[in-house]
């Protein structure tokens, strides 16, 4: 048992379940009425800006809009929306869409109040210090990020080729309302690459070095959760109890790495997408995951082998006597029965690139929350094993 000293101060208000978008107007109320909303074209052809906008148009409230996101949040998505709408002053912004959307929304809270580009206050940067914020309504498309309960807003910086985060609990989403209508349209590759995204927050947050009592019964139920739901909910799009499962498992986990944190595989995986814009976060993690796993296990054996049961249970896979080597083996036939069966390879990556990925994955904190803390040479080793 986790025993040791925490808190737990939970900042977001969350409205959960089917149709709970319709509590959108009522939950505005206490923000005022000029808005800007922040949502990819794609999510406009969904016809769930619609939704959104048709609670708003009683004469009450002044809307704004954003669509320049994309689905690898850079930068520029940031501070050009910044500078185009820097005549305004919202009183709140609500983020419509996966997790990149809602780091962008979370982002300019940040910056259309205190000033400064983006990346000036991302934490390899630190060049500025968060002081206020433009309160964020955050209303998840996918169930994957997490972002909706998270204080993270991860950003590319094309120009250094690196990805990195804003950290700071003033941009935790005032409000989130998760609607699993909302999420029947993602397709089911990225049903599957979001899923596991949600998934290696849940894993990562339990066994990461700063998990207490209270987010191990959190990412214990967001796992088991995603074991089962998962496999089923790829070749059942339409299902709203599965999809209502998967938006729970996320949120839960969302909640995980917000107050306990990821590890290792978040630190090798951050490095490749932000040189790679166009592979995403769940590929890569879906690539590393497997090798980081076995190397992983012998610093929590207890909580990797329940984790293992859960994930064989979960795609009906008989097992027995849990080693490192079996563990690597239950998450990569998990990812196949998901069709995440990939490698680094797959993306056109070769051993020299691999190079590139070692100091900013150095410099990432999550290495040294892992169970088990990498080397560089173990780093090395793992994006070969990955390739």
């Amino acid at each position: 048992m986790n025993s040791k000293y925490f808190n737990f101060e939970p900042q977001t208000k969350l409205i959960f379940g089917t149709n709970s978008l319709n509590s959108l107007k009522t939950e505005l109320k206490p923000f005022g009425n000029t808005l800007l909303i922040v949502a990819q074209k794609k999510i406009e052809e969904m016809g769930y800006l619609k939704r959104v906008t048709d609670q708003l148009t009683d004469g009450h409230f002044k809307l704004y809009f954003w669509s320049s996101i994309h689905d690898n949040p850079v930068v520029s998505d940031v501070d050009d929306a910044v500078e185009s709408l820097k005549s305004i002053k919202f009183d709140a912004i609500i983020a419509l869409g996966g997790g990149s959307t809602i780091d962008v929304a979370k982002a300019l809270s940040v910056t259309a109040c205190t000033g400064g580009l983006a990346w000036d206050y991302v934490y390899s940067s630190a060049k500025r210090t968060v002081s206020q914020t433009i309160p964020v309504i955050a209303i998840p498309t996918t169930s994957g990020t997490g972002s909706h309960m998270t204080k993270y807003s991860v950003l590319t910086n094309p120009q250094q080729g690196i990805k990195s985060t804003i950290v700071t609990e003033k941009i935790f989403p005032k409000v989130a309302i998760v609607d699993p209508t909302l999420m029947v349209s993602l397709p089911q590759y990225m049903t599957a690459v979001t899923g596991f995204d949600a998934l290696s927050h849940a894993v990562e947050s339990y066994v990461c070095i700063n998990a207490n009592r209270m987010t191990d019964m959190i990412c214990e139920k967001a796992i088991q959760t995603i074991a089962k739901a998962l496999p089923q909910v790829i070749n059942n799009l339409n299902d709203l109890i599965l999809r209502e499962d998967m938006a729970w498992a996320d949120t839960l986990a969302g909640i995980g790495i917000a107050y306990s944190g990821s590890t290792l595989p978040h630190a090798m995986g951050q490095p490749i997408s932000g040189r790679y814009p166009k592979i995403r976060h769940g590929e890569t993690l879906a690539a590393i995951y497997p090798s980081i796993v076995g190397f992983s296990y012998p610093g929590n054996v207890e909580k990797f082998d329940r984790i293992v049961r859960w994930i064989a249970e979960g795609i009906k896979m008989e097992i027995e006597n849990i080693d490192a080597e079996l563990a690597s083996k239950v998450f990569s036939e998990f990812l196949k029965r998901i069709g995440l069966s990939i490698r680094l390879s797959d993306f056109g990556l070769e051993e020299k690139n691999i190079h590139d990925f070692i100091d900013p994955t150095l410099k990432c904190g999550d290495v040294y929350t892992n169970p088990v803390v990498a080397t560089e040479q173990d780093i090395i080793e793992l994006f070969k094993l990955s390739l």
